[in-house]
């Protein structure tokens, strides 16, 4: 019997020590060594707004409310949230910011801007507007819509621990359209993204110049900045005057004007003069004008570089064309 009782605890120490043995195999085989997760590597995009301004002299301001900033279709969660700018009074090189904020490195192909025309960033109506010489305010909403997206292409790309920094350019002259003094309003959407462009700004220069904002009697004197050899003189008497101009800026009575965020390339220079010839209070196109620079530029053509100032002083010699 006590052999027995002896036999039967061995067995039973036996069967404990194989099934201890069975478990720490089990324990060794499902355990899992941590990992350490994968990190994105990413870069900084830096966004800002500027503006081509309107020609209109009935115009003091214009307004547009960002409610949203896109990139590739998703939210840029850089965006500063929603604001209402006063687009007008960045000119000539001037911005505003945005936002700025990561983003994964890689290519990127589009920007787009949600612009509410309903309310302002502080809830008032209208959110998009443009301010008249007597304080009025007239929405530029189209067809009662409320909102608008802008898709705007552009191809560029974030690298690892570097900045990119993009300009969005609103060219308000080709934004908005009007009938007679007033009733302004944004033109059909399609025509309205494609006043917009958007530029990597270390990729531009800006083309820096003086000359006489009075000449002949003139009220006003514009530049237009065209890519070499896309000008044609139909276009100052088309309904939508120098429609293909990249950019332009008005001769301040400083007798000076800026034409920025030009990418590197050749540019065509058009100078009109403006003149209020009906005694309306709106200036109308009077004529194009040639010009004589001090650096010699032949046709008006200039090369522009990158993160380069060019500098020319323009004198007025003759009249080109007459405006209609």
């Amino acid at each position: 019997m006590n052999l027995l009782l002896k036999s039967f605890k061995g067995i039973t120490f036996l069967c404990l020590f194989a099934a201890l043995m069975v478990s720490c195999g089990e324990d060794e085989a499902t355990t899992i060594t941590p990992t350490t997760p994968t990190i994105e590597a990413t870069g900084k995009v830096n966004i800002e707004i500027t503006d081509a301004p309107s020609d209109d002299p009935n115009i003091k301001g214009i307004f547009v409310t960002v409610a949203e900033v896109k990139i590739d279709g998703k939210t840029f969660e850089g965006f500063k949230g929603k604001t209402t700018i006063e687009l007008s009074a960045y000119h000539s090189g001037k911005t505003e910011a945005l936002g700025l904020a990561d983003l994964e490195t890689g290519s990127y192909n589009n920007i787009t801007l949600v612009l509410d025309y309903e309310k302002d960033a502080s809830g008032n109506s209208p959110g998009c507007y443009a301010l008249t010489q007597d304080d009025q305010k007239e929405s530029l909403a189209t067809d009662n819509e409320t909102t608008a997206e802008l898709k705007v292409a552009k191809n560029f790309t974030i690298e690892e621990n570097e900045t990119t920094n993009l300009v969005i350019d609103f060219d308000l002259r080709k934004a908005i359209e009007s009938e007679g003094e007033s009733n302004y309003n944004f033109v059909a959407n399609a025509d309205l993204a494609a006043s917009l462009r958007v530029v990597e700004k270390s990729e531009t220069g800006n083309v820096k110049g003086k000359g006489d904002a009075d000449y002949n009697n003139s009220e006003k004197i514009v530049v237009y900045a065209y890519a070499k050899g896309s000008y044609q003189e139909s276009e100052m008497n088309s309904e939508s005057k120098f429609k293909n101009a990249i950019t332009s800026a008005e001769i301040t009575s400083n007798n000076e004007f800026t034409l920025a965020f030009l990418e590197e390339g050749e540019y065509e220079l058009v100078f009109s003069s403006y003149e209020d010839n009906d005694n309306d209070g709106k200036l109308e196109l009077a004529s194009q004008l040639k010009i004589s620079s001090l650096l010699n530029i032949e046709s008006n053509i200039i090369s522009v570089s990158s993160q380069t100032d060019v500098t020319v002083d323009i004198e007025f010699t003759g009249v080109l064309g007459i405006g209609g």
